[in-house]
C-alpha cells in the first residue's frame, strides 16, 4: 500500500465527522494557547466529550529520518480489535500489522512533521461489499523542548450500512485497507479550504 505525500491538502475542523473527535479537536485547541503545542500532562478532555476506549497514545522519539513511535496506551476497543494488549513502550512495527505500518507511520510521521492535527479516513468492505470506514484523528503534544514527544490518536470505526465485529474487522483493513481522505487540520479556520 503506497501514500506519496500524505495530508498535503488543509482543511477546516468541518472534515471530522466524529462529535466526540471534534470535542477532542476543541479540547487539543483550548489547551494549545495560540501557537504553540500543547504538553501532553494538559490532556484532560472531558469524560462526556469523547470515548477514551477509542484512544491511543505514542510516544516520539527522535527526529524526522530516525523517529520511532512506541506504544504508551490503549482503550479497551483498540485491544479487542489488535487482539492484544501489549505492555507499554512497545514499537510500532510490533503492535501494528505490517500491511498496515506504512500507512500508520505515514500519519504518525506527519503529524510529528507539521506539527498539527491530521485527519484520515481509511475504508475497507464488510464480506457483502459494505464500507466499513475507520476514522483516525492524530493531535500531536510537545515536551518542554518543542518537540513532538507524545500523539494521541483517536480511531473510530463506522459503517452505515455494513456490521463488523471488533475482533475481527483489522484482518478486513490489514487485508483491504485504503486512504480514502487525508487531511492537515488549520489551527486558523480561516487559512484553510472546507473539502467534501
Amino acid at each position: 500500500m503506497v501514500i506519496r505525500q500524505p495530508f498535503m491538502r488543509v482543511a477546516t475542523h468541518h472534515v471530522v465527522k466524529s462529535i466526540s473527535q471534534r470535542a477532542l479537536l476543541r479540547h487539543w485547541r483550548e489547551i494549545a494557547h495560540g501557537d504553540s503545542l500543547p504538553a501532553f500532562a494538559h490532556f484532560a478532555p472531558p469524560s462526556r466529550a469523547h470515548d477514551p476506549r477509542n484512544l491511543m497514545f505514542w510516544g516520539v522519539e527522535g527526529d524526522a529520518g530516525t523517529r520511532t513511535f512506541r506504544t504508551l496506551h490503549q482503550g479497551t476497543y483498540l485491544i479487542e480489535s489488535f487482539g492484544s494488549n501489549p505492555p507499554p513502550q512497545q514499537l510500532l512495527q510490533a503492535v501494528v500489522p505490517p500491511s498496515l505500518q506504512q500507512m500508520t507511520l505515514a500519519g504518525l510521521n506527519a503529524c510529528a512533521d507539521q506539527r498539527s492535527p491530521l485527519y484520515m479516513i481509511i475504508s475497507t468492505t464488510d464480506d457483502l461489499g459494505n464500507t466499513i470506514d475507520c476514522e483516525r484523528l492524530l493531535l500531536p503534544f510537545s515536551a518542554a523542548t518543542g518537540e513532538v514527544r507524545q500523539i494521541v490518536a483517536s480511531l473510530e470505526l463506522i459503517s452505515v450500512d455494513g456490521r463488523f465485529r471488533r475482533d475481527t474487522v483489522l484482518a478486513r483493513f490489514a487485508a483491504e485497507g485504503k486512504v480514502t481522505f487525508a487531511a492537515r487540520i488549520a489551527s486558523d479556520p480561516t487559512t484553510a479550504i472546507s473539502v467534501p
